[in-house]
């Protein structure tokens, strides 16, 4: 049985640690996983995983994002090779890329093993984080990345016969899809976000957006879904001003699928006004769930969008987000979202088949 070394940090219950989570889910009893994280989260769904499913796992004292990242360094370097017996393994994927990345393939790798840089987010930031290491490429065996766009960004300074596309592994065995509705032109329309509460993510300015929609048009609402971010405060107390009733609910998140599958089926829509992005995966799990969404095109987003109708990206600004929520309420009320051609889309462009096959091949590839 193949092992494999996943170097990680589990922050929040964000794109990347779920997509990990569905990883190690689907091949837990294929290959041997062992997860090495210096910064870390126990209140995420993937570090219970971890825990409640003994997978290998092995942490520093601090896991704090910001403190004492020099002594987290030391503490990998030093003390996980006991911590791991002192194994040698087949594969090694990381989240980082850095000067540490030459000793982490000393330590931890076989002779003939792999080392497998897997970035996330915003095509522009990747690339920018590469060049400050180019000079370690020659490290990098195989770098997978979330698009198209990703690789395009990257191929001038590597060889493309390194870079892989796989994008996210998406949970999609949805047990409970409601039937699709049948809209009138004053049907109550409901707005979902799902996601960190991080500005970021421009909640701030969808709730703004949103208060002036309502202003002429009263059957709509917006609910906010989320379990980690630091301006969830900034937006309970501005909705709280705006003075807009039962129409804005400010949430948590999800603990399991069945809680998962209860918000999908309680919004019309998602809206994503995100200022950086790479491809996310609530886009990927809307579309599996056949729910349309509204998304700022930045990062990859607009590889969603080609021969997809049933969703709508628009410019990074007030304005075109603002007009996008208009153009989708009147599509649904309109009855011209179709959510089974929207599923269809998903899994003919990223179902678990095609992920799973994907992630098989990276596995069981050789030197």
């Amino acid at each position: 049985m193949n092992k494999i070394l996943i170097f990680y940090n589990i922050f929040t219950n964000g794109g990347g640690e779920t997509n990990l989570l569905n990883i190690l889910k689907h091949f837990k009893d294929k290959y041997n996983f062992t997860i090495a994280v210096k910064r870390y989260n126990k209140d995420t769904h993937l570090y219970r995983y971890l825990k409640e499913n003994k997978v290998k796992l092995v942490t520093v004292p601090f896991p704090n994002p910001i403190i004492m990242s020099k002594i987290k360094l030391l503490w990998s370097v030093f003390i996980w090779p006991f911590y791991l017996g002192l194994k040698k393994y087949d594969k090694i994927i990381s989240l980082e890329f850095s000067k540490a990345t030459i000793i982490y393939r000393i330590l931890f790798l076989r002779k003939n093993g792999i080392f497998i840089w897997t970035p996330i987010g915003n095509p522009d930031d990747i690339v920018r984080h590469f060049l400050r290491y180019k000079n370690y490429a020659k490290l990098l065996d195989i770098v997978i990345v979330e698009s198209e766009i990703h690789k395009s960004k990257l191929e001038p300074f590597i060889s493309s016969q390194k870079i892989v596309v796989i994008p996210s592994f998406c949970f999609n065995n949805f047990k409970s899809i409601a039937g699709p509705r049948v809209y009138n032109p004053n049907s109550l329309i409901r707005i979902g976000y799902l996601g960190r509460y991080d500005k970021n993510k421009g909640i701030i300015e969808l709730l703004n957006i949103f208060k002036e929609l309502s202003m002429n048009d009263n059957n709509l609402t917006l609910s906010f879904f989320g379990n980690h971010g630091d301006a969830k405060e900034e937006l309970l107390n501005l909705a709280d001003k705006m003075k807009l009733g039962n129409k804005v609910m400010v949430k948590g998140g999800w603990n399991d699928e069945a809680e998962y599958e209860k918000i999908l089926n309680d919004v019309d829509f998602i809206v994503l006004p995100s200022r950086s992005e790479g491809l996310p995966l609530i886009l990927l799990e809307s579309m599996a769930f056949g729910i349309p969404f509204v998304a700022t095109n930045v990062g990859a987003i607009s590889v969603l969008s080609e021969n997809n109708p049933n969703i709508i990206i628009v410019k990074n600004n007030y304005a075109s987000i603002k007009n996008g929520l208009l153009k989708m309420i009147e599509k649904l009320r309109n009855n011209e979202i179709n959510h089974n051609n929207l599923r269809k889309y998903y899994y003919s462009n990223f179902g678990s088949d095609i992920i799973s096959d994907k992630w098989n091949t990276i596995f069981n590839s050789k030197k």
